[in-house]
């Protein structure tokens, strides 16, 4: 009897009213991976009707993928935790809907972490939809930079604010982009996944403290490639209005963020700065100042986009 395939990598896609780009992104997957055994595992957000089959219909009749419908909108960390659930992989790859694999990235993110016991979390080096090179991490919400500026913060706290230079070789970052997560699946599970309570924003930050508190290094391997078309998996408006929906859904998760990892101080030090500096822009759109108050209610979840089951 035939032995079952035993997978290297389960690559984790969400898909939510974007079924081109999710076809798309698959594509690039089964183009560049040439030599890591993986599986797919797309979970539907609970999509429209016509976009579900649309996805349904472009997906190819492949053994190593699972379609996974979800019947509600679980937002960024609840569908991929679906999926999590499921993995019985060494690397789990959180991949955005709306990027592309540019080369044989999953390939090369396996062998680093094959070779790098100590590193439980990787992304490679991402591009813009134009092919140009745009940064792969970002810093830990500081008082410091929000005080002094990140040149200034460097001088006191160099290894937390990394020059954003684009690297020939690996280098240890803060945090790296949510659109390309690749995991070790023991770290991953070690710290109990990613945090559901997050809906859209601040997942990567947040994952990122605990894997450092448990000991795990985060890097971005810069031999690795992709494309990112951000927004294509929120169909984001250009809109003012549609804008600020983000942003206060943004601040909800951030201060969610603040509220597990940084004191009580440092919480009203943050709301505060956060309070004025949206203030000061009311002057351009009025909601702004809706903004602002939401920063100063403790039950800032209440106005979350986050469907109410």
């Amino acid at each position: 009897m035939s032995q079952p395939i035993q997978y290297r990598v389960s690559i984790s896609i969400i898909n939510y009213n974007c079924a081109q780009y999710t076809l798309n992104c698959i594509q690039s997957i089964l183009e560049q991976t040439a030599t890591i055994p993986y599986e797919m595992l797309v979970v539907d957000n609970c999509s429209g009707a016509a976009d579900l089959e649309e996805l349904k219909s472009g997906l190819s009749d492949l053994p190593n993928l699972k379609l996974i419908e979800s019947k509600q909108n679980l937002g960024f960390a609840g569908g991929h935790m679906l999926a999590f659930e499921q993995c019985g992989s060494d690397y789990f790859f959180v991949l955005n809907s709306d990027c592309l694999l540019m080369n044989d990235t999953i390939g090369i993110l396996t062998d680093h972490m094959d070779h790098n016991p100590e590193v439980g979390l990787v992304t490679g080096q991402m591009h813009n939809w134009e092919g140009e090179l745009q940064n792969s991490f970002g810093y830990l919400p500081s008082l410091a930079k929000s005080l002094l500026g990140t040149g200034l913060a460097r001088v006191f706290q160099p290894r937390e604010f990394p020059k954003k230079l684009h690297y020939e070789h690996p280098v240890d970052v803060p945090y790296v982009t949510g659109s390309a997560m690749f995991f070790r699946t023991s770290a991953l599970k070690e710290i109990g996944g990613l945090d559901t309570g997050f809906f859209l924003y601040c997942e990567e930050e947040d994952v990122a403290v605990r894997l450092k508190k448990a000991g795990h290094s985060i890097q971005v391997v810069p031999t690795a490639h992709f494309k990112h078309y951000h927004g294509g998996s929120t169909n984001e408006r250009e809109d003012m209005e549609k804008k600020l929906i983000f942003l206060r859904e943004y601040y909800i998760s951030f201060f969610r963020l603040l509220g597990k990892h940084y004191s009580i101080l440092s919480q009203c030090l943050f709301m505060i700065i956060h309070f004025f500096k949206n203030l000061k822009k009311v002057f351009k759109h009025k909601n702004y100042f809706n903004i602002a108050l939401t920063i100063l209610n403790q039950n800032r979840v209440k106005h979350s986009i986050r469907p109410k089951h």
